[in-house]
């Protein structure tokens, strides 16, 4: 080798070299288009630098990375990039950003030839590598990791590292294991949420929050991107995993329920998948089609003997995300494809208007009609004033004066009640004659009064009726077992 070849562009000795194709730089504020072409790399002693040129003749320089800055250097599980095999990634630090260079090689062997190669010669150089890597690819076609399913483009790896840089220096004493930290949690927003006091963290849906404190039901502590930190209401959230952080899953719905909701859409190709009732462990996809004047088909969606999904035999995907992203443009088997997912509706109701808040402020209480009376009073309509939010509630005067121990008793078991079927307490005030109960105000009044002003349309209307009969059931079993 001549001096001129031997040392690269004051990157110091040339390690390696060789001929490799690479895909463009994945950056996190940009995300270039994603083409192909084939560089000559050269490895060096403090960078890894390619050209546009072959052996013979270089060419120019089209960039380089510091071996410091690399964070992984890992092969790519094979088919995950665009159906390619020989793939390995380099991950490294640019100012402020992480960026992700895809390589192909010509076989294995050369794949792997170039990661230990690079690997060394990174360590030699202080690189600090990720504890974690991503094995899959996330792209803009498929909008996740195909390896976690994982939607964040910066998520922490799912595969651990076991060749992360070891320990150089002399042997030291045998020092007691360290206690293994407990693996962030990290949520995404499923809706915005505004604080109404100092305690409370902004929510914005679709962004990332790690939690710091999950021991409360209803209000956990989190931390956002900016460091900021507060009390989140809990049922804003869903884990960024699996697939329940994905907005066309309704992990708890029923097949009348699923009805209802893509019937009231009325769009084609609406769809949603829910859990299976009569296949516990299964999943079944719910579409709506325009067929017959508005129709909602149901697929139940099944697993080959290589562990693939698949509606129809012929078009099987190794995911169910995938399953969706390729019915979105190939009916496949189904009656139309895929389109968009019903809206979410309004957002879930949260414990209390904030962390630890039960005790409300009269002044922002505005009274409105009567609605009934109960067993400890009157019932009115009315408004609170959340912070810049006017929230319509339920008031509940007590006018039988029933006695401290009875009122704080009916507050301490609301306090711990939160549920999509059950009416959910605000606040209360305790300190005035009458005392109050501030809750949700339920629209439609109590299910007796909805049964008997809606019993000609839902005299025919068994399923919905098996619906509600099954709520009920699931509260006085609850109630029997002192679970409520």
């Amino acid at each position: 080798m001549s001096a001129s070849s031997k040392y690269a562009n004051g990157f110091g000795q040339v390690l390696k070299s060789g001929v490799l194709v690479k895909r463009s730089v994945i950056k996190r504020k940009t995300f270039q288009t994603q083409n192909y072409k084939r560089r000559l790399f050269e490895l060096t002693e403090n960078a890894l630098a390619y050209y546009d040129g072959d052996v013979q003749n270089k060419g120019k320089q089209k960039g380089a990375i510091l071996l410091k800055n690399i964070k992984v250097v890992a092969e790519v599980n094979d088919k995950s990039l665009e159906d390619k095999i020989n793939v390995f990634q380099i991950v490294y630090s640019e100012k402020d950003d992480f960026c992700t260079l895809y390589i192909i090689a010509d076989s294995n062997v050369e794949r792997q030839n170039w990661i230990d190669q690079i690997r060394s010669a990174c360590l030699n150089k202080g690189a600090k590598f990720f504890e974690k890597y991503h094995p899959g690819v996330w792209t803009k076609k498929r909008p996740f990791f195909d390896c976690c399913h994982q939607s964040d483009r910066n998520a922490i790896g799912c595969k651990h590292d076991s060749l992360c840089r070891p320990d150089l220096s002399p042997q030291a004493p045998e020092l007691p294991p360290r206690p293994e930290r407990a693996p962030a949690q990290v949520y995404i927003a499923m809706f915005d949420y505004i604080p109404t006091d100092d305690s409370g963290l902004e929510l914005i849906e679709g962004e990332q929050y790690t939690i710091i404190d999950a021991s409360a039901e209803h209000w956990w502590y989190a931390e956002n991107r900016q460091g900021e930190q507060g009390y989140i209401p809990s049922n804003f959230i869903k884990k960024n995993c699996g697939l329940e952080m994905f907005e066309w899953y309704y992990k708890d719905c029923s097949r009348e329920k699923s009805r209802s909701l893509l019937m009231n859409s009325k769009q084609d190709g609406c769809f949603l998948i829910r859990d299976s009732q009569s296949c516990p462990g299964e999943y079944t996809l719910a579409v709506y089609t325009t067929e017959q004047g508005g129709n909602v088909r149901h697929y139940q969606i099944k697993r080959d003997d290589s562990g693939l999904f698949f509606i129809s035999k012929e078009y099987p995907q190794a995911s169910i995300p995938e399953l969706v992203h390729y019915h979105k443009h190939n009916p496949g088997g189904l009656y139309t494809r895929l389109r968009n997912p019903p809206p979410r509706g309004n957002k879930p109701q949260t414990a209390g208007f904030a962390h630890g808040k039960w005790s409300l402020d009269p002044k922002l209480l505005t009274v409105g009609k009567e609605l009934g009376r109960g067993n400890f009073g009157v019932v009115h309509e009315g408004f609170y004033q959340n912070g810049p939010n006017r929230m319509p509630v339920a008031i509940k005067m007590m006018t039988v004066n029933p006695s401290s121990d009875e009122v704080l008793q009916e507050f301490k078991t609301m306090t711990f009640l939160a549920h999509p079927n059950l009416v959910q307490l605000y606040g209360v005030i305790l300190d005035q004659s009458p005392q109050i109960i501030v809750t949700e105000l339920l629209r439609h009044g109590d299910l007796n009064k909805y049964l008997r002003d809606n019993r000609e349309s839902l005299y025919y209307n068994d399923n919905r009726l098996l619906d509600f009969g099954i709520q009920v059931k699931i509260v006085f079993f609850f109630y029997a077992y002192a679970i409520i």
